[in-house]
């Protein structure tokens, strides 16, 4: 069986206003739905127009803008408010008028004065930006023009090689039965040239003050990113060689500098 419903309450009231001062109009709906195992509900109040000091008065207005709004609705909305002792008006003379326009001149000078900092430090930021992009640019062309003119690496036997590390990639192991990684690197070489392959690791060691002495313990540690590193290897071109890149195959006596 279907269960479904709504109720609705709507009306315009009077109220006294957020300083108790005036009487004002406003509007009220509270409105709940439900449908089987669902339901909801809506709520707004909100400010419809300024009336006047005088009760009386204020009645005639609102009485005449609710008339106006059912005039065009089959369901008219109802009306709701009581008279309320209102706070007094006080009149500010016209000292206080000026010093708090000169207030807020003088803070709103302040703000277009941070303004325009604000925007003078936006193009110095922009500009800083621009030139370290264009430095960073220049500075990869000038190394690929040294690459591309330095001497050729041979590729026929294995050579000693020193550079940086700059990146390590990882790819699926297609053939691991634990869903492992493959590890490369990417090594930029002191000679201008960057080398691509497997990641180098070497012997790492330390030594370990034991109840029977001294004791070296040692263990294969992975080179990271940034480190300086030698090691032997053998550089294969690649199809499409441009004179600035290598694979390097086999490395070994890999060192940490």
């Amino acid at each position: 069986m279907n269960h479904a419903g709504s109720t609705k309450d709507e009306h315009y009231y009077i109220a006294s206003g957020a300083g108790n001062k005036m009487y004002v109009l406003r509007y009220h709906l509270h409105e709940q739905w439900f449908n089987n195992d669902r339901s909801g509900e809506r709520n707004q109040d909100y400010h419809i127009k300024n009336l006047s000091i005088d009760w009386d008065k204020a009645l005639v207005k609102a009485k005449d803008y609710v008339g106006r709004v059912n005039a065009n609705r089959d369901n008219p909305i109802d009306l709701y408010g009581e008279p309320v002792v209102l706070d007094k008006i006080t009149q500010r003379d016209k000292e206080v008028i000026e010093a708090e326009k000169d207030a807020k001149a003088e803070q709103q000078a302040k703000f277009d004065a941070w303004f325009e900092q604000k925007k003078k430090w936006e193009a110095e930021k922009n500009n800083n930006f621009v030139y370290a992009c264009w430095a960073n640019h220049m500075a990869k062309e000038c190394k690929r023009f040294d690459a591309l003119n330095a001497e050729p690496l041979d590729t026929e036997k294995r050579v000693t090689l020193r550079g940086t590390v700059k990146a390590i990639k990882e790819y699926p192991d297609n053939y691991s039965y634990y869903n492992d990684y493959i590890y490369k690197a990417i090594i930029e070489l002191d000679s201008g040239q960057t080398v691509f392959g497997s990641l180098l690791s070497y012997e790492a060691k330390k030594v370990w003050n034991g109840r029977d002495g001294e004791e070296v313990v040692k263990w294969k540690q992975r080179v990271d990113i940034g480190d300086n590193v030698v090691f032997d290897a053998k550089l294969e071109k690649p199809k499409d060689f441009d004179g600035t890149f290598y694979y390097y195959k086999r490395p070994t006596k890999v060192k940490i500098l």
